[in-house]
């Protein structure tokens, strides 16, 4: 289970500052670092209480062994946002906010494109956001795009706990 870090052990570590240092100099770095090491995933999650049965959520991140602390805490001061939570071993720098990714990370890609397949992985995020910056992900007509869209990210969805054909099929009977 992944918990926020709290703790005196997981502040910012005096590399931070040089790391921080080096990325206002050369902030192109974090696309080649992202391109390696980063994930731009859609969540989607069963909620029974609505009437299309799917949320959608938005996520950039980047998990680091936890002797790579200073990293994640210099990128988490670069961009200005995001939270780092603690998953075992690992740290994970996460931007969820809505607003955030728009402000922050977004532009950042904008300006300093990825070049591995993580690309597609990124522009299938922000035509994804474009259509949830609209509310088209509130609409049970417009979900199962989404849904395939979110399922052509990251090896297919091949991580995914349900397979796309169980979302639609809880899609189609909301529209019911």
């Amino acid at each position: 289970m992944k918990q926020h870090v709290h703790s005196e052990a997981h502040r910012m570590p005096d590399s931070t500052a040089w790391v921080f240092t080096q990325l206002q100099v050369n902030p192109g770095w974090i696309a080649g670092f992202v391109d390696g090491e980063g994930c731009f995933t859609v969540d989607i999650t069963q909620r029974s209480k609505i009437a299309h049965k799917i949320t959608i959520g938005l996520c950039f991140s980047i998990s680091q062994h936890k002797n790579s602390a200073h990293t994640l805490y210099a990128l988490k001061q670069y961009f200005q946002c995001g939270n780092i939570v603690a998953d075992k071993n690992n740290l994970i720098f996460r931007v969820k906010k809505f607003d955030d990714l728009r402000r922050f990370i977004l532009p950042y890609f904008a300006k300093y494109p990825l070049i591995t397949q993580k690309r597609h992985d990124l522009e299938v995020f922000q035509a994804i956001f474009a259509k949830m910056n609209v509310g088209l992900h509130l609409s049970p007509k417009h979900l199962p795009k989404i849904l395939e869209q979110a399922y052509s990210m990251n090896m297919a969805g091949k991580r995914r706990k349900h397979s796309l054909e169980f979302w639609l099929h809880l899609v189609s009977k909301s529209k019911k």
